[in-house]
């Protein structure tokens, strides 16, 4: 009968340790599997673009003139998502750049006056989509129209 036992607590003692190397080998392949090269940041992919203000008259029938926006937030989503992941303000001349990105689509958008007059906000985003690869390290988006 001891020697049961001992052969038992032996037995335990390998299925302990071979479920550590399966635990292993799982948290290996789900760490490798997140390293994949999807939309988001930790590349070393940098997107640039201009905003530009469209000056209007009151009922959008008119374009007055168009200018860079300095100090306009410029958003960025990645791939698919829903909810911008960036954003940056413009320098003086209403440049922006996003850093440190994955090859893949992203979508820019700012925010211009609702021309419709259906926003209860009186804002409405507008987007622009830009693809990165990883044979062009800056791309550099067409310019973003806003108006204002």
């Amino acid at each position: 009968m001891p020697h049961i036992r001992l052969i038992m607590k032996q037995l335990r003692r390998q299925v302990h340790q071979g479920c550590h190397w399966i635990c292993l080998f799982l948290v290996g392949v789900l760490a490798l599997s997140s390293c994949s090269n999807s939309e988001g940041s930790g590349g070393d992919l940098t997107l640039t673009g201009q905003v530009i203000a469209q000056k209007y008259n009151l009922t959008f029938t008119n374009l007055i003139a168009e200018y860079p926006l300095p100090e306009e937030r410029v958003y960025l989503i990645y791939g698919d998502e829903e909810i911008y992941s960036e954003d940056f303000r413009t320098d003086p001349q209403g440049r922006y750049k996003f850093e440190h990105l994955q090859p893949g689509t992203y979508r820019v958008f700012g925010y211009a006056r609702d021309s419709s007059g259906t926003q209860p906000s009186g804002v409405m985003p507008v987007y622009i989509e830009v693809t990165l690869s990883s044979e062009s390290p800056v791309t550099t988006a067409p310019v973003l129209n806003l108006p204002k």
